[in-house]
């Protein structure tokens, strides 16, 4: 992975959910380290794809808000 612009963090951090949405708004790639066996509920929207459609905008429930979602986001676990 070359992308110089690529946020690591680990599950267990703190400021996982403010990264997480803010890559998703930028269109940003995010790696998430150390994970467990079983997923953090509030990634199930997102890797399941549940996403939302509200005035053009592709929208992806985080937690209880809904992000508005960059194509260019990438997750990688």
């Amino acid at each position: 992975m070359e992308d110089k612009n690529i946020r690591v963090l680990k599950m267990s951090s703190p400021e996982l959910l403010k990264t997480l949405e803010a890559c998703i708004r930028m269109g940003m790639p995010l790696m998430i380290e150390d994970m467990e066996e079983t997923l953090e509920a509030m990634l199930e929207p997102l890797l399941l794809k549940q996403f939302t459609i509200a005035n053009r905008c592709k929208l992806v429930r985080l937690g209880d808000s809904d992000v508005e979602f960059d194509e260019n986001f990438k997750l990688i676990i």
